[in-house]
């Protein structure tokens, strides 16, 4: 016999849920277990004659003693991976028949029934349908045996009217519960119907063939039916035997498809939906639920998946702690609770879930509870969850928690290829992901997009001053800044180390340049680094799509250009136009043509004069590279250097100017005049362990003393990098050779860091020179570097003086040695030659040595 408990366990479960009598679906039921109470009360007033055996009522109780213990005792059918819980109460049913009339029948099926239905608490809708059901197959039963049979168990016939009468109160009661879950849970197809009334009907069949061989034994001999029971008893635990084994190897087909699913899932990235529908499915609840801990960047997350409902998700803030999960996270151990425990600490948490029992297994990583899961409210033919629950809950707990971290951690990783880790913003490869889908997909149609790079000024000298530490502060707090001005945080994106990028959808090139502006004065307000406030400047260039380029990667690299050129601009902004890219074309075609440009010997060094004040002598050349191209003529080295300087190109170049450099000045010293050479070093040469030695070679191959050759480096290259760059600046300086910081007064160094430079000379920055003669600041500054020079024993060149004015101001305060225009420009060897014969008078120096003859300069 067959009621509202009938529950599969394999793939999706059919069960029936307890639903709010008020709700569609309750309403439904109560339809139900109305039109059934009305079938019932039909059949009876249309006054069918039954068999009726005189004097029977004694055996009322015990009938429903039978019927009772019959419902207490279920047998688990397995059919097709699919597991049907079934009752045989078609054996007293059938007993019943040849024993009691049919009023006696109904009366005992429904007081033991309704005695269960106490004792297991079910919940009213459920327990008056399934009473409804039970009169329903009583009253089948007994209709069609009274029909067919005449009440002689021993009689051919009456055995099929028994057989017949099981089999109508089987059919009313599967396809009653088949209709029942058809209209309040889900669609019942055909062949779900066939499964749920096949092993319904074999199970009456069995129960009908006990009961007719218990009443033929008994018959024959009282004494037989402890037999005819003992057999049904053997057989009946030799089939809970083989379904329990059945049921094994089913719960291990059952987990392979959890963990199968859970990892297609992760793979599709919809991990916590496959793991709570499986997990209820499994354990036949109404609602499950994945609770999981805040950690590192991940919020607390509530994720709940209720039956017949969409997932729920929840992010939860500043809540306070659940007090199950409380509980079961101090303890490590799962927890079982419901409403009719007696235990008041978990009334709280169920109200709070509105559940009537939960049971809640942690989520372990490592030694650490990450989270948990739950289930709430069982569905089916059981009142609550059990004991023998919780072992299967703890192992989807378990794949459950690995899923999760295999999910973080595939999360975590993609948004470490994609991200930047000191800003937490885009890195370029998604920032272009982003700006190509904004160029194809531009919302309205006809709108532009304008790609800004912003570039920080001061960001190399805070590195400079202040250290890396106050320098990723600096590119933290520009980055957090940044991300609170756009609207949409996948819109801006940190390119570099000092260059971050955004776009945004504008109606012309005057809209992207405002959006430009904008971008340049959120740095105005000063930066707090500690307790230094950092004030930074920025330079903005953007470029517009479709009108500059229609792909991501060109419209990127056209902002770049514009923001180099920004920085020659009073404003910092600038927009692309062709004419920049020009520019960059040419720089990059110079840089392809270099190699064999030294080969051709198109590049020469060109030598511009350096003078001492105080006994007007030439005392040393700047080498000064140029290249004499065929196509272009001359070009100036701002038009390649920069350039090659951030290439391999730049160690043959130097090389090569050394070489040159040394080679004249061995001519000199042939003929007699002591000229010292000076030649600039990049970041690069400083930074190779090798060049100290190569040095010492182009000066044993020209035969050249140390002391004649000094190597000029910017202040800011060598401050960048001073670990990697004192090594070789020491190796140097035991060689004998010369040291010189140029351009010194516009970096940020300390003094301290000066102190260590193993260096002899620093040269002021012409910026300073040009406007001593009308700036008295400048020409404070000017005082204050030699001043300072003088104190730290080091020679003094002054650039840049134009002036007789700025010579006589630079001889007064005690500069060492002045090089300029006023003196003479760069200019070839050939014609240093003419200015020496025709500006210098050779006047003979006593040596150890000989006589080297030294040029006095004369003459303007």
């Amino acid at each position: 016999m067959n009621y509202l408990r009938v529950a599969t366990t394999g793939g999706e479960l059919p069960r029936v849920s307890v639903v709010p009598p008020r709700s569609p679906r309750g309403r439904r039921l109560w339809l139900l277990t109305f039109l059934l109470v009305a079938a019932t009360v039909l059949v009876w007033s249309a006054g069918v004659e039954f068999v009726l055996l005189p004097d029977s009522w004694f055996v009322w109780p015990l009938l429903a003693l039978a019927f009772l213990a019959a419902e207490s005792s279920q047998l688990h059918i397995v059919v097709r991976r699919q597991t049907y819980s079934v009752s045989l109460s078609e054996l007293p049913l059938v007993l019943a028949l040849f024993l009691m009339p049919p009023l006696a029948i109904l009366g005992a099926r429904l007081a033991a029934s309704a005695a269960l239905f106490l004792l297991r608490r079910v919940a009213l809708p459920k327990a008056v349908f399934n009473l409804a059901l039970f009169a329903a197959e009583v009253t089948a039963a007994v209709a069609v045996f009274g029909r067919v049979g005449g009440g002689e168990p021993t009689r051919p016939s009456d055995w099929l009217a028994a057989y017949l009468a099981a089999g109508a109160a089987a059919m009313v009661g599967g396809l009653a519960v088949a209709l029942a879950i058809h209209l309040i849970q889900s669609p019942m197809s055909l062949s779900r119907v066939a499964d749920l009334l096949a092993p319904t009907l074999a199970t009456a069949m069995f129960s009908t063939t006990v009961a007719l061989v218990l009443l033929a034994v008994t018959l024959h001999n009282p004494g037989g039916w402890v037999l005819v029971l003992l057999l049904a008893v053997l057989v009946a635990a030799a089939y809970r035997h083989y379904a329990s084994l059945v049921q094994q190897h089913k719960s291990l087909g059952d987990l392979y498809e959890f963990t199968r699913a859970v990892g297609t899932a992760l793979h599709e990235g919809g991990i916590d939906r496959a793991v709570l529908e499986r997990v209820r499915g499994l354990l036949g609840a109404e609602r499950a639920t994945l609770w999981l801990r805040a950690m590192d960047t991940h919020g607390e997350l509530l994720l709940s998946k209720q039956a017949d409902a969409e997932l729920s998700v929840e992010w939860i803030r500043d809540g306070d702690l659940d007090p199950l999960r409380h509980q079961v996270l101090g303890t490590g151990r799962p927890l079982l609770a419901n409403q009719r425990s007696g235990d008041a600490r978990s009334r709280p948490g169920l109200r709070a879930r509105g559940a009537d029992e939960v049971m809640i297994a942690p989520l372990r990583s490592g030694r650490d509870v990450v989270g948990c899961l739950e289930v709430a409210d069982r569905l089916g033919e059981r009142s609550a969850f059990v004991d023998e629950d919780i072992p299967m809950l703890q192992t989807l707990a378990a794949h459950t928690a690995v899923a999760v971290e295999n999910s973080r951690l595939v999360e975590r990783l993609t948004r470490e290829a994609s991200h930047d880790p000191l800003t937490g913003l885009p890195n370029r490869r998604q920032f272009l992901k982003a700006l190509s889908r904004a160029i194809t997909g531009v919302d309205p149609p006809g709108r532009t997009i304008a790609a800004l790079e912003l570039d920080l000024e001061s960001f190399k000298d805070v590195n400079d001053t202040l250290g890396y530490v106050f320098g990723d502060r600096l590119i933290a707090d520009v980055g957090r800044r940044l991300n609170d001005w756009v609207a949409d945080p996948t819109r801006v994106a940190r390119l570099s180390s000092d260059e971050f990028g955004m776009f945004v959808v504008v109606a012309d090139a005057e809209e992207a340049h405002a959006a430009a502006v904008a971008l340049r004065d959120i740095l105005r307000e000063p930066f707090l680094i500690g307790d230094v406030a950092v004030n930074v400047r920025g330079h903005v260039g953007f470029a517009l799509s479709p009108e500059h380029a229609g792909d991501a990667d060109i419209l990127l690299q056209r902002a770049d250009i514009a923001m180099y050129a920004a920085k020659g601009v009073l404003g910092g902004v600038r927009g692309y136009h062709e004419a920049m890219d020009v520019s960059t074309t040419r720089r990059f075609e110079l840089l392809t043509q270099l190699p064999r440009a030294l080969e051709r010997g198109e590049v020469v060094v060109w030598y511009q004069p350096q003078v001492s004040l105080d006994a007007a002598e030439l005392v040393g050349v700047e080498a000064l590279v140029r290249w004499q191209h065929p196509q272009q003529g001359l070009i100036q080295p701002n038009d390649f250097v920069p350039v090659v300087e951030h290439t391999e190109l730049i160690a043959p170049l130097t090389s090569y100017v050394l070489r040159t450099s040394l080679e004249q000045c061995r001519r000199w010293l042939d003929v007699g005049r002591e000229i010292s050479v000076s030649v600039n070093l990049s970041t690069r040469s400083l930074q190779d362990p090798d060049f100290p030695e190569e040095v010492a070679r182009h000066l044993h191959s020209a035969r050249v003393p140390a002391r004649l050759l000094t190597l000029e480096i910017t202040e800011s290259s060598v401050m960048a990098d001073l670990d990697w760059a004192l090594p070789n600046m020491r190796a140097l300086r035991e060689l004998g050779v010369g040291m010189s910081v140029d351009d010194f007064g516009t970096g940020y160094s300390s003094l301290a860091y000066l102190r260590r430079l193993p260096i002899n000379e620093v040269k002021v920055d012409k910026s300073f020179v040009f406007t001593m003669v009308s700036d008295p600041e400048d020409l404070a500054i000017v005082r204050t570097i030699v001043e300072l020079a003088r104190n730290l024993h080091l020679k003094v060149v002054a650039e840049g003086v134009e002036s007789d004015l700025a010579r006589a101001l630079l001889q007064q305060i005690g500069c060492d040695v002045a090089q300029g225009y006023f003196f003479s420009r760069p200019v070839p060897v050939d014609g240093l030659e003419r200015w020496i014969e025709a500006r210098t008078v050779m006047e003979p120096l006593p040596r150890d040595s000989g006589t080297v003859r030294r040029l006095r300069v004369v003459g303007s």
